[in-house]
């Protein structure tokens, strides 16, 4: 399978899946879009979030809103209204980009249903820490992310690392 036969979405999942492998362990938690340890508040600047020492958290999608590529194709972090926005561009001359927050967002971008968006996404279940114990909230994402793409065939010859 050639990275052309393979949809943007999953491609972008596949990118996803690298990101986070270079995201500390302790900077990941699937309960949150992003979150504030110290101040116990979601208003968390991107900057802020990068930083090493001070408290911040994001789940998978608060670190995708990071990534320049997916930046360039229009997924990002609304400021307003704290929750990840998806502006579409690639519409026909004359036709209004699509605009989606939160959720729709995510499955507009990922190219996911709602289900599957949310068995990627949402917070970490008490089943998966007892099926996985040593398993960081990191880790699990990455597990499903993993799960997610090899049960949609993409193999693991094209799996490849992102420049993050």
């Amino acid at each position: 399978m050639s990275n052309n036969s393979v949809s943007p979405g999953l491609m972008r999942l596949n990118q996803l899946f690298f990101l986070l492998g270079v995201v500390p362990p302790n900077k990941i938690k699937m309960s949150k879009w992003r979150w504030n340890n110290i101040n116990k508040e979601d208003v968390v600047k991107d900057e802020d979030l990068m930083k090493s020492d001070c408290g911040t958290v994001a789940c998978a999608v608060g670190y995708a809103c990071l990534n320049p590529a997916f930046n360039k194709e229009g997924f990002s972090w609304n400021p307003e209204t704290q929750v990840p926005r998806f502006e579409n561009s690639k519409v026909p001359d004359g036709q209004k980009p699509i605009v989606n927050g939160s959720w729709g967002a995510v499955q507009a971008f990922f190219q996911l249903t709602p289900g599957h968006s949310h068995s990627l996404f949402d917070a970490v279940s008490t089943t998966e820490y007892r099926v996985f114990p040593d398993y960081s909230d990191r880790d699990i994402a990455r597990h499903r992310l993993h799960s997610y793409l090899v049960a949609n065939g993409i193999p693991m010859s094209v799996f490849q690392r992102i420049d993050v």
